[in-house]
């Protein structure tokens, strides 16, 4: 990682973890920030109310800190972005030096936006609303299901493990379906980590790309709400 990010001229690097999935355990996964926070800013994207907390009182500081709730797409966590937000906020007031807090997706308005930038956040990161600007290069095909989805158009799976993760589903997806059968299989005893680390294996094995997806009953696609206020927000801004 280290000899790409030298050849590269990125400056800030995104990492999303979740402590109970990811085969690295928190402590090192500190120690790489750490290591990589060296030459470059990096910023870990966490839905874990605990381990953001143990990452805000790091010492030496980590610069900055993403929130993902379970608004946003893909793995998520059982809190929402305002439960996020004000917990860890409240919890800053007592550092001396605090981290700046970015909101990871989840928002699709500009009054959203504007209440979370107005209470503190640093910056809003986009995963879907920018998607029918000219920032991103779609056919009218896929620009045209794009327009179709609709708030309501998203789901949760895997709240029985302890690994919630937000799909596509207009409520017969086929590919939610399978995916509901196999966290059922995994349900069957004890639950630990080798269970959702199987759970986080399918998802991250059968996902594909909204951006390539039909958006049908058979694709098993990470998408969040936020999706459903593209079309509004090109209208608005280009």
């Amino acid at each position: 990682v280290e000899k790409l990010l030298s050849e590269t001229p990125v400056d800030t690097l995104w990492i999303e973890y979740h402590p109970s999935i990811d085969p690295i355990d928190p402590d090192r996964f500190i120690e790489r920030i750490h290591e990589l926070g060296t030459n470059i800013t990096c910023v870990p994207i966490v839905s874990d109310p605990e381990f953001l907390t143990r990452l805000s009182g790091l010492e030496p500081p980590i610069e900055a800190l993403g929130l993902k709730g379970n608004e946003a797409s893909g793995f998520v966590g059982a809190e929402t972005t305002a439960m996020l937000f004000t917990t860890i906020r409240e919890y800053l007031k007592n550092l001396e030096k605090a981290p700046l807090l970015f909101i990871w997706g989840g928002i699709g308005t500009p009054e959203a936006a504007a209440a979370f930038l107005t209470s503190g956040a640093q910056g809003i990161v986009f995963e879907s609303l920018h998607w029918l600007t000219d920032m991103v290069s779609v056919n009218r095909t896929q620009r045209q299901r794009l327009e179709r989805v609709r708030f309501d158009h998203t789901t949760i799976v895997g709240q029985d493990l302890g690994v919630p993760c937000r799909v596509f589903s207009k409520g017969n997806s086929q590919a939610v379906k399978s995916l509901r059968e196999f966290m059922g299989s995994l349900c069957s005893g004890d639950i630990g980590l080798k269970q959702r680390a199987a759970f986080a294996a399918r998802v991250r094995q059968t996902a594909v790309s909204a951006l390539e997806s039909p958006l049908d009953r058979q694709d098993l696609v990470l998408l969040g709400p936020e999706a459903a206020f593209a079309a509004g927000f090109s209208e608005r801004f280009g």
